[in-house]
């Protein structure tokens, strides 16, 4: 057996003891001292020095040397999290078996709620049996839900509509809890085929147990587990069907969930207008429900934001983030992760609105947060130096934003791998910005570099490679190749037919391009023929010409005045202007 397997079997059943299903409390156990006193022991056992040891060289086999620090830090935080959930249950049990303070049900929805954090715990260690760098940073996120409910648990708000179990089986409360951590937990990791295994054996467990606690978790998972119009589709169903759960069980916070939920469904479907709506709603909820500075108040205001931006609302999107911003202060402090979160929208909201100085300075807040509280290697301090460097291009600092994007890469290079998309994402940011400057050799090869991992993770026929694909074609025609920058540009166009209408505008750009290309090397019927087909497609979309339609008219119309080309000529009556 090797060093790999034996960790995740050394480990398990320790977490199973600690989720194992409580006993009903109108059935206590006649050594009730000894039934609540072993969760705390069974945390020690669980993270002794030796294991500590076992799980960061685990991780640092995915993550390599340089993220010893973020190692630490995840760490520390599932041991946090399971003494947290561990004294949930113990108190409870306490109060419930010993003392008799507590009523029964209320004993029942803290450990069940406790169980629920747990299972999401056992299910991260299941996750990084085979670890890759993503996994071990995204660690970060998944353990900060786990953790704020591990919090909750204490305080049984979040977890009010954990009912006693109405079933016959208490093994249907044991799979139903299990299920819903391990949703949760693979979902915040992007495991979307083990999310929805979850969800899917969780639910008729559930179903029969009656408990509108378990049933609403799993019927709201990360949004992350789906994706595309049909994942969408199930996602407002589960998370419609989940509110009315919620609202029959009294349970306040769980339609405040199921209200987000719907908002993040209609966001990801580009309905800004009802993600508006229902993130409105939620913060509603929250300001009734919870401290002004609670991390869920703190996203809602974030929600609200993001939404009033999008739909050009600016002084709303402006007032609701500056909120966040405040909550996010007085819950955590300035030099929190959540808190540099907040920071970074923050700025991103200024520079839509023009505002790059004081959008500039949120983002350094951001970027001293992340780095302070996540070290210098973390993706979000990547992150955030593509933030700056955005906003310097936009302030004319293109020296400092090639110096930012720099940044960039060597971080997520270092944290993610040369082969991971954001390295990708950080290529032709760089590619771009040397475009831009004339440097055509060095954006060439990043728009390389930036290619051949797209092309491997998402396939050549994905409109990210096919984007790129067309940005490398522009850099080989600067640079005098023709034929490299024809067949790119080809290539691109063929992925770009194949899809939705919704693709036309990047259609009249590679033809656009392609006739550009025509045209230098003097093979002027082809010209003609591309321009012909950009401005059939410019013609298409709705609304005014754009100004890159009247440029590739003013195009074509040069080649029929300069050149004296009489097929163009002929083919600008086709296309008079608008």
């Amino acid at each position: 057996m090797t060093r790999r397997a034996r960790l995740v079997l050394w480990l398990l059943p320790v977490l199973s003891a600690l989720g194992c299903h409580a006993p009903h409390a109108k059935a206590p156990p006649r050594d009730s001292a000894t039934t609540c006193g072993r969760f705390a022991n069974e945390v020690d056992a669980l993270f002794s020095e030796t294991a500590k040891l076992e799980l960061a060289s685990h991780l640092r086999l995915a993550a390599g040397k340089s993220a010893e620090g973020h190692i630490a830090r995840v760490i520390a935080t599932f041991e946090g999290i399971a003494r947290s959930s561990a004294l949930a249950q113990k108190t409870a049990c306490e109060d419930a078996f010993v003392r008799h303070t507590t009523p029964a049900t209320v004993y029942e929805k803290k450990a069940a709620c406790a169980r629920v954090v747990l299972a999401s715990e056992r299910a991260l260690l299941q996750a990084i049996q085979n670890p890759s760098r993503e996994t071990v940073w995204n660690l970060d996120d998944a353990l900060d839900t786990i953790g704020v409910d591990a919090t909750d648990c204490q305080k049984e708000s979040a977890y009010a509509g954990f009912t006693p179990s109405q079933s016959d089986d208490p093994a249907d409360d044991e799979t139903a809890e299990r299920a819903a951590g391990e949703a949760r937990a693979y979902a915040a990791l992007a495991d979307q085929p083990r999310a929805k295994q979850a969800i899917a054996q969780g639910m008729a467990a559930a179903q029969r147990s009656e408990v509108p606690g378990l049933l609403v978790e799993l019927l709201l998972p990360d949004p992350r587990a789906f994706d595309g119009p049909k994942g969408n589709a199930t996602l407002v169903e589960q998370a419609t069907l989940a509110k009315r759960i919620a609202e029959r069980a009294a349970w306040p916070d769980g339609v405040r969930r199921s209200v987000r939920q719907l908002g993040l469904a209609a966001e990801s479907r580009r309905d800004r207008a009802e993600a508006l709506s229902w993130y409105e709603q939620e913060v509603a909820l929250c300001e009734k429900l919870r401290d002004p500075s609670d991390r869920r108040t703190v996203i809602a205001y974030a929600d609200v934001a993001s939404a009033n931006s999008a739909l050009g609302k600016d002084a709303e999107a402006l007032a609701s983030q500056l909120k966040s911003v405040a909550a996010a202060e007085r819950n955590a402090g300035s030099l929190a992760a959540s808190t540099g979160g907040a920071y970074d929208s923050l700025g991103f909201i200024l520079h839509h609105q023009g505002k790059d100085t004081e959008a500039l300075a949120r983002l350094r807040q951001a970027q001293d947060a992340w780095q302070r509280a996540l070290g210098d290697d973390h993706p979000l301090v990547a992150h955030a130096f593509v933030g700056m460097a955005k906003v310097s291009q936009a302030l004319g600092q293109h020296a400092e934003a090639l110096e930012s994007y720099r940044k960039a890469l060597v971080i997520r290079e270092e944290a993610l791998g040369p082969h991971h998309l954001d390295t990708a994402q950080s290529h032709s940011d760089l590619a771009m910005e040397y475009f831009g400057q004339r440097q055509y050799e060095d954006a060439r090869g990043h728009f390389e570099e930036a290619l051949a991992t797209q092309a491997s993770i998402l396939g050549k026929d994905h409109p990210t490679t096919a984007n790129t694909q067309n940005n490398l074609g522009a850099a080989c025609y600067e640079l005098h190749e023709y034929d490299q920058a024809t067949a790119a540009l080809e290539a691109a166009l063929s992925v770009f037919e194949r899809a939705p209408d919704d693709q036309l505008e990047r259609i009249a750009i590679i033809t656009r391009n392609l006739a550009a290309i025509s045209e230098d090397q003097q093979r002027d019927a082809a010209a003609v023929a591309w321009y012909d087909r950009s401005l059939t497609t410019w013609e298409k979309l709705p609304g005014k010409p754009s100004p890159r339609a009247e440029n590739t008219r003013d195009a074509l119309s040069g080649l029929c005045t300069r050149r004296g080309y009489a097929p163009a000529c002929q083919m600008l009556k086709r296309h008079p202007e608008r």
